[in-house]
């Protein structure tokens, strides 16, 4: 059955962040859902061989590449080795500590890298769940930091394009749409390009980025995702990222 087209996202008003719960699934529904779908072992696979350089001087770099390895942290949990994990952890700190600074990065990270060299599989799953209302409530109450915006759209980039590869690699792109549809995430990101974007990004980075948001957007949308939809948004997201 061909794919039915729906229109991608219109920008939200750029007044407030998408509510967390969205922006942050989870660990335990993360790890089910993969599982189900059996795409654990190609996400992990991928995020282990992804890298970011956070500790950069350029808080807004540094923030979008902190945020693609949380989004890699979510996914892969319950899945990458202790060794994989205490070395993103790493990673995340050092780039914390660039834009957030340290009291804010304890608040965060505080005794969590102890915890990763013990606990894995499901024990780590449920330490990193255990976690989750209190980052939640720490994003609320920091909601107008100048660089959350970004490193959560550094998660939720980093996070699309594991799943999208993963879909590809096992060549079964049923319920693509369900994983990979974010139209509220996608139209706020949009909307942030757009108001703040002139001001923060280079031009040619700002053309990506709008490019790469209208790609995921529209594709992400069709009714059902066919294995080219999910082939497209991997490749725009993928471009974005390799930029960064």
């Amino acid at each position: 059955m061909a794919a039915r087209a729906a229109a991608p996202p219109e920008p939200a008003d750029f007044d407030a962040l998408p509510d967390p719960e969205l922006l942050l699934p989870a660990p335990a529904a993360l790890r089910d859902m993969l599982d189900s779908r059996g795409l654990g072992p190609a996400v992990a696979e991928l995020a282990a061989g992804s890298r970011y350089k956070t500790g950069v001087i350029v808080k807004n770099l540094s923030a979008a590449r902190t945020g693609a390895e949380l989004g890699s942290l979510l996914l892969e949990a319950g899945y990458a080795r202790p060794d994989i994990v205490g070395a993103r952890l790493e990673r995340i700190r050092e780039g914390l500590e660039v834009f957030a600074g340290a009291p804010l990065t304890e608040q965060l990270l505080g005794g969590l890298e102890r915890r990763a060299a013990v606990a894995s599989g499901a024990a780590w799953v449920e330490e990193l769940q255990g976690r989750r209302a209190a980052v939640i409530a720490l994003i609320r109450a920091e909601s107008d930091h100048p660089q959350l915006p970004l490193v959560l759209a550094g998660a939720w980039l980093q996070a699309s394009w594991l799943t999208a590869s993963a879909l590809e690699q096992t060549g079964d792109t049923r319920g693509a749409r369900e994983l990979l549809y974010r139209p509220e995430i996608n139209a706020y990101f949009r909307s942030y390009v757009a108001l703040r974007g002139p001001g923060d990004f280079p031009e040619s980075v700002l053309r990506v980025l709008e490019q790469t948001l209208e790609v995921m957007g529209e594709r992400s949308a069709r009714d059902p995702m066919s294995a080219g939809d999910v082939t497209a948004m991997r490749e725009a997201v993928e471009g974005l990222l390799s930029s960064m």
